[in-house]
């Protein structure tokens, strides 16, 4: 018989070809410090005063929303970080922020003078209400910090550091807020000592003076100075935020992704997955570090409507609203190598412009991308920039909110993406729990996975079955978690890679039997269903034994326990007790005991 492997299309070798290598050249100006400096250029000084100029600029933040002015969503909580930069020239866009969907905001900014520490200025920061309002929905608040220039003069002057933390400690104070942001960019590598030694003079003092208070800083997605030390400021600081944007800029040489999750064969190594494991691979702690990501696009005139085009000028920074508006008049288009959409257009004279951006798509397979590496979550630069499209709140929603909703379908791939290869040394989990299943289904178009392995239980996490171990380039047969929930765990050593895999996921919610699940001796019924505060679990036992349950909400986190001894025959045990205070949905029940394991659908209402 012909057994037909999975393998990825072999593509050519021109995978970093010459021709790409000026997207490897440093950036000469950040996103954060562009955008500061332009909106630095107008002579507003007030937040209404941002907001009328927005309008003129046609930056309306109201205009597509869904939500009223000042509703959140208040059932939704978070179990990863979703930390939000407000840019002062945002006004008072944060009256229509969802702060259910957020656990930070940083508000941008305090402008240092490096010759005394003390700002240029702090912007609206002591009298705007956005710190009140986000306090009020229970979010943390805290004030970013910029240095963009004149780091020698800065860190060769220990009064100006001293000064720098005596006012900002006074500012966090005077708004009731919760520490610092820490935005120092273009630092040089001779200053590399100095910027721990400063990181640590600022964490011990705020520490000491604001227990509690949380001190994070921003790290560039590429640190071409090694200017970084992060394993020696990870003790003292408390959160790391990865600038994940701009790895094509306003300079770039050629139009392409803002954010690539990945290079496939067309772009330059750097990519999202490779910084991530950069800064994991220095030693620092995942569960501290965050994967900053775009709420916003470039614009460039172009040589063509091809991607990877010459630019024909500097590109411009536009916000999703505006890109997103954008969609009314040009076709979106897909990268697969990048994972990121983008569109061409014509300005009627023959010359070409592209728009490469982030959507609700892109930003929620990024966002998987921080759930498989255990990430402590994501930031968003930046907050406002939405222009009220519920889409990017949504996105936030799915993933790190416990009332966020998984499709019954959809595809999940290797670290390397649909076209590149995977990284050596790699570790990663990721579950599938769509709302109502069960049962979910993995079926792979592509596996090749060298002498490396992809486990999938069939539960929430690794304790659950154990449904396949694979390695090599197996016959892709249809694999299935009866459970209503997969878990995938890649495993890759440091000898080879293969070209990895790509697996197409789908689910039914259409009620198995208990014979349909696995032959037990044993069966279970809950009734009644959906349950009230009557409700029992009635077991079909041989033999007295331990019954060990575990409750899992939607998204396949353990949510209540309940081990109980029954006696043989027909025992029951009252569930009130391990669905006390859990709010109305679809929650799994796993059932263990000494005979084998099944899994019961609560509605719980």
């Amino acid at each position: 018989m012909m057994i037909v492997h999975c393998y990825r299309h072999i593509l050519s070798s021109l995978i970093l070809s010459l021709s790409i290598l000026p997207l490897l050249q440093a950036q000469e100006v950040s996103t954060h410090r562009s955008q500061s400096e332009e909106f630095g250029s107008y002579s507003v000084d007030s937040e209404h005063g941002w907001d009328s100029l927005n309008r003129m600029r046609g930056m309306t933040p109201f205009l597509h929303s869904t939500l009223r002015k000042g509703e959140r969503r208040d059932e939704c909580d978070l179990d990863h970080i979703v930390f939000g930069w407000h840019p002062y020239w945002m006004g008072t866009a944060y009256e229509n922020y969802d702060y259910s969907l957020l656990s930070d905001v940083s508000y941008f900014s305090y402008e240092v003078n490096p010759n005394t520490g003390n700002y240029n200025t702090v912007h609206s920061w002591k009298t705007t209400n956005l710190v009140p309002m986000a306090k009020a929905a229970g979010r943390r608040v805290n004030l970013c910090v910029t240095l963009f220039s004149g780091h020698a003069t800065f860190f060769g002057n220990p009064d100006a550091q001293r000064r720098l933390i005596d006012s900002l400690i006074v500012l966090v104070k005077l708004r009731d807020a919760d520490g610092v942001n820490i935005d120092f960019e273009s630092v040089p590598g001779s200053q590399r000592d100095n910027m721990t030694a400063f990181m640590r003079q600022l964490s011990e003092r705020f520490h000491s003076e604001i227990p509690g208070s949380q001190i994070s800083i921003d790290l560039p997605a590429v640190d071409w100075q090694k200017t970084f030390d992060v394993a020696a400021m990870e003790p003292y600081v408390d959160l790391f935020i990865i600038m994940g944007y701009a790895y094509h800029w306003s300079g770039s040489q050629s139009t392409g992704p803002n954010a690539p999750k990945n290079n496939g064969t067309l772009w330059s190594p750097y990519d999202l997955t490779r910084s991530v494991s950069y800064y994991l691979g220095l030693g620092l702690t995942s569960r501290k570090l965050c994967l900053g990501l775009p709420w916003y696009g470039q614009d460039w005139p172009a040589a063509s409507q091809q991607p990877n085009a010459p630019t024909q000028g500097r590109g411009t920074a536009w916000v999703y609203s505006r890109v997103r508006d954008g969609l009314d008049q040009h076709e979106r288009q897909w990268d697969t190598h990048s994972s990121t959409p983008w569109y061409a257009y014509s300005n009627g004279s023959g010359n070409w412009r592209q728009t490469w951006y982030d959507d609700e798509t892109s930003l929620g397979m990024k966002y998987d991308l921080t759930i498989m590496k255990d990430l402590a979550g994501v930031a968003i630069w930046a907050l406002g920039y939405d222009g009220g499209y519920r889409e990017m709140w949504e996105a936030l929603q799915q993933r790190f909110a416990n009332c966020g909703r998984t499709p019954c379908t959809g595809e999940i791939t290797d670290m390397g993406g649909p076209t590149g290869d995977y990284p050596p040394n790699d570790d990663w989990n990721y579950t599938i729990a769509p709302e109502d299943a069960t049962s979910v289904t993995l079926e792979f178009n592509e596996l090749d996975i060298a002498d490396d392995h992809l486990l999938l239980y069939d539960g929430p996490d690794f304790n659950a079955p154990l449904i396949a171990e694979l390695t090599g380039s197996p016959p892709c047969d249809l694999l299935t978690a009866r459970s209503g929930m997969m878990t995938l765990r890649f495993l890759s050593n440091g000898s080879q890679q293969g070209t990895g895999f790509i697996g197409l996921w789908g689910c039914t919610t259409t009620p198995l039997s208990f014979d349909e699940q696995e032959e037990l001796p044993f069966s279970a019924t809950i009734f009644p269903n959906p349950v009230d505060g009557s409700s029992v679990l009635q077991l079909n036992l041989s033999e007295a034994s331990e019954v060990l349950l575990t409750l899992y909400d939607p998204v396949g986190r353990e949510v209540g326990t309940m081990e109980k001894r029954v006696s043989a025959g027909k025992p029951v045990i009252r569930l009130n007790s391990i669905l006390a205070g859990k709010p109305s949905g679809i929650y799994r029940l796993e059932v263990l005991t000494p005979f084998g394991r099944l899994w019961q659908k609560i509605l719980l209402q």
